[in-house]
């Protein structure tokens, strides 16, 4: 019996260790947001570019994506799953007036479709 206690008591204090690492560090600053905003300025970016320069376009968007794939696989390092909620919570007010809030997180299962789309697209400008 006190070995499982111990077990817990080491599990609990891990997860804690993690998310105090997570909430002091400025990895938690609009990690999510930024996840979705990155590929969609490299993709803006590289509408600019002419369209001979296919090694360019290619090398940026491989950069591009297996940066992307570096902040999921940190999202990874810092998931509880022993936690039942939302994690890596980011809540913003677009209108006070008629509380209007957007917000972002993630359980789970988002994280692993994130993480598979993550893995793909690289793979993906790889191999084409």
């Amino acid at each position: 019996m006190d070995k499982i206690l111990d077990y817990e008591s080491k599990a609990m204090s891990s997860s804690l260790i993690r998310h105090d690492f997570f909430n002091c560090c400025f990895f938690h600053i609009l990690m999510l947001l930024n996840l979705i905003l990155m590929p969609l300025f490299a993709g803006i970016f590289l509408c600019f570019v002419d369209r001979t320069k296919i090694y360019f376009i290619r090398n940026f968007s491989l950069f591009f994506s297996l940066f992307i794939l570096n902040i999921c696989f940190s999202f990874v390092l810092f998931f509880d799953p022993t936690v039942s909620t939302f994690q890596f919570l980011e809540k913003y007010n677009w209108f006070d007036s008629i509380n209007v809030n957007f917000v972002l997180g993630l359980d789970g299962l988002a994280l692993l479709m994130i993480q598979l789309t993550a893995f793909l697209i690289p793979t993906c400008i790889l191999l084409c």
